[in-house]
């Protein structure tokens, strides 16, 4: 009988190191999952404000041309105006 109860006590032990192994992996497992999701989160919003600068110098040389087109001049800033909106977006936390 005292020999049972010591396996129990055993058994509980392990279960209860067994359980908080567990949620120390889980814990490193969510940091580590926020970590890469706020890495390509910043890359996105890397891409859009290089693709926006893109844009604006596309469209300062166009506007200071001989002769500027006004139809390029309006689809570039139609473009870097939707770059601008979609950065605002995703700069908004959720």
């Amino acid at each position: 009988m005292a020999r049972d109860r010591s396996n129990v006590r055993l058994t509980r032990k392990f279960r209860a190191r067994q359980t908080v192994l567990f949620v120390i992996y889980c814990c490193r497992y969510v940091v580590e999952s926020h970590n890469k999701e706020n890495e390509v989160n910043n890359n996105h919003m890397s891409a859009l404000r290089i693709k926006h600068a893109e844009l604006e110098n596309r469209l300062e040389r166009e506007e200071n041309r001989p002769h500027p087109d006004s139809n390029l001049i309006l689809s570039l800033k139609k473009r870097k105006l939707h770059l601008k909106d979609a950065l605002m977006q995703d700069a908004v936390p959720a």
